[in-house]
């Protein structure tokens, strides 16, 4: 397969509510806005990067997008990345429309989002250049393991003890006067500061939060012809290690939550100010530019047990006790693999801890591939061995039966080797 020249165009449109849109559930008002970016690259493939700041997308909604970028820009679904940042501080879009309230928010989202996705989809395409990329690592200590241990059973916490990664790994795309176009950052973190902080009368309001504030700090950086996208790592068990309700251990040893209010803001921008400086510090430490490029999507299924999920999420607290059963029935992960020139992407909807991205990212033997999940839809967590035995959240909240680590570490290896022979 031959390298062929490298053109890339990149945009961004704010997702405009107005207070007559208001309340849409919790959410009464706008504390920072929301967008929708989107990244085209054209080199011997097409491909799109699109990231909305909303929490997860159910599959009629990525359809839905899908459909504006093919109709746009003529580039193939399966060559179409729709993410999310996942700000817990953003509607949710329902999956269905069972009462006249999901029915007049699923309107309302897909109109607002639409027209955003349209208008970035536009700058990109306007905008599209000849460019050249190249890859680079940092560091950002922001991120912390989540999982601790109670008195009555693993819980929500900040445990230096367990594993986070703290690489932010940045792909730059710049024109040939040495201009960032276009960026794209993979950390591992759920990037949410704001998760259920509510105001003193009691309402929520809409944030970016700390993805949308690391974006917008490098994209001021830069200028308006630059574009930052959040592409979320392997964060099912990474939270940030300042949070607007923290979790700690009270002195029986059992799990207490303490909330900051609406103080947590302050939060966001400090926290994400400092994911964006170290992306910025990826930038300005890139070198090894190539203006040609060789793009290549693999694609496969992962077929993984089901399990039944017996509460839900607002129901479930640390157990011991847990009963984890299984369906009988078996649930159907898509991996993506996406590779330029020597850069991996990998990119599938579950999310997946941070030490088992850093498994995965060994199968491949570079420290630039990127582990992205939340990646065309949504389906919770896919937890590791050591959540079943622990009990942990991330073990509850998943209709991803045990063995499915195993099996999906097993079906990458198998790709990869097949690359190989």
């Amino acid at each position: 397969m031959t390298d062929c020249p490298l053109f890339v165009g990149a945009g961004i449109g704010k997702i405009a509510f107005t207070a007559k849109d208001f309340p849409i559930k919790q959410f009464t008002g706008v504390h920072d806005d929301l967008h929708v970016r989107v990244v085209l690259i054209n080199t011997n493939e097409s491909f799109a990067f699109v990231s909305l700041e909303l929490t997860s997308l159910p599959a009629n909604a990525i359809t839905f997008y899908k459909n504006i970028v093919m109709e746009m820009t003529g580039i193939e679904e399966s060559h179409i990345w729709i993410s999310v940042t996942h700000t817990f501080s953003a509607p949710h879009i329902p999956a269905s429309e069972r009462t006249s309230e999901e029915v007049e928010i699923i309107f309302k989202m897909y109109n607002k989002t639409s027209t955003a996705l349209k208008e970035a989809l536009q700058q990109a395409i306007e905008k599209k250049t000849a460019a050249e990329f190249a890859f680079e690592l940092s560091k950002c200590g922001i991120n912390i393991n989540r999982n601790m241990k109670t008195a009555d059973g693993w819980w929500f916490g900040n445990n230096e003890m367990e594993y986070s990664n703290h690489d932010v790994r940045v792909v730059t795309f710049r024109d040939h006067s040495q201009h960032p176009i276009a960026v794209l950052y993979n950390f591992d973190i759920q990037p949410s500061v704001m998760d259920n902080v509510i105001t003193s009368a009691g309402e929520k309001l809409v944030s970016a939060d700390i993805a949308g504030a690391a974006s917008q700090y490098v994209e001021k950086k830069y200028g308006p012809e630059t574009v930052a996208i959040f592409l979320p790592g392997a964060a099912g068990d990474q939270a940030p290690i300042l949070k607007g309700i923290s979790w700690d251990i009270d002195g029986n040893g059992k799990p207490k939550s303490t909330s900051r209010g609406t103080d947590s803001f302050i939060l966001v921008e400090a926290l994400g100010n400092y994911l964006g400086k170290s992306v910025i510090t990826a930038i300005r430490n890139s070198n090894h530019f190539t203006e040609t490029c060789r793009l290549q999507l693999k694609q496969i299924n992962v077929s993984v047990p089901e399990q039944k999920m017996l509460y839900s999420t607002k129901e479930l607290k640390p157990s011991k006790n847990y009963p984890f059963v299984t369906t009988g029935g078996k649930l159907r992960i898509p991996v993506d693999i996406l590779t330029i020139n020597s850069l991996s992407m990998l990119g599938t909807p579950p999310e997946l801890n941070s030490s088992f991205g850093q498994i995965i990212r060994h199968q491949f033997n570079e420290p630039n591939t990127f582990i992205c999940t939340l990646i065309n839809g949504r389906m919770k967590y896919l937890p590791q061995q050591i959540d079943y035995e622990r009990i942990t959240y991330t073990a509850m909240n998943t209709m991803i039966g045990q063995g499915a680590d195993k099996i999906l570490l097993r079906e990458i290896r198998k790709l990869i080797q097949s690359d190989s022979e």
